[in-house]
């Protein structure tokens, strides 16, 4: 049996299988069931992205950022990585998406072709990103973005938050899901950025299947 929460975290939608069902009955409880765990992983991600945007909002209303203070900034965010060991790395850059300050990443590196940075940069606001293959240590990743105003109010850059996608098998641990229950996490196009247990025909940073992308699309 399929469930789906599509629509409780932004820009990322959670699928839970619960496998076969022995009678109409048990088919109901572990549906029930299914869908409470999977609200409680939608709830983790939503915090995630929830608590990334405070973050990079903060950052982005310094002054430090505000003034495009390159060296300051440079500081400021590996302090930042330094006190919230879940990300993998912070970075600004400026409107045509060059890196102009970053925790582990050297200025001049290129993200203007990343969708993360795109979006935010054309529609102005927090954005959570695609599957990406990070240009730290190349793992699996998902980034976010937040739009930085100068004092004038106009648009100098953006800051960056990646988490490295290994991490959800932590989150994993701390769900009881029906036996046999498979469970997956992808983005806005439907690239699979978690999948539990691994398996080789079901890599992160493939597709999931049409059909089930098709129902997810539809809320169900």
């Amino acid at each position: 049996m399929l469930a789906v929460a599509f629509s409780l975290v932004p820009a990322l939608g959670i699928i839970v299988w619960t496998g076969l069902e022995h009678s109409i009955f048990i088919a109901q409880l572990d549906r029930d069931d299914a869908m409470r765990q999977v609200e409680n992983f939608a709830e983790i991600q939503f915090r995630i992205t929830e608590s990334t945007r405070q973050l990079l909002s903060t950052l982005a209303a310094l002054p430090e950022f505000r003034t495009v203070d390159h060296e300051r900034a440079g500081i400021i965010l590996k302090a930042i990585l330094a006190g919230n060991t879940g990300y993998l790395n912070f970075t600004m850059v400026d409107t045509h998406g060059i890196v102009v300050a970053s925790s582990r990443l050297a200025a001049g590196t290129d993200l203007g072709s990343r969708y993360h940075v795109i979006a935010a940069l054309e529609n102005r606001r927090f954005t959570v990103g695609e599957y990406i293959t990070n240009m730290v240590d190349e793992a699996p990743s998902i980034a976010y973005c937040q739009p930085v105003f100068d004092e004038s109010d106009r648009l100098s850059g953006a800051l960056t938050a990646t988490i490295v996608l290994d991490s959800y098998g932590r989150l994993f641990e701390q769900l009881k899901l029906p036996d046999e229950a498979i469970l997956g996490l992808v983005d806005r196009s439907g690239t699979r950025l978690f999948f539990h247990p691994p398996k080789p025909t079901n890599p992160v940073g493939g597709p999931i299947k049409g059909s089930v992308w098709d129902a997810m699309s539809a809320g169900g």
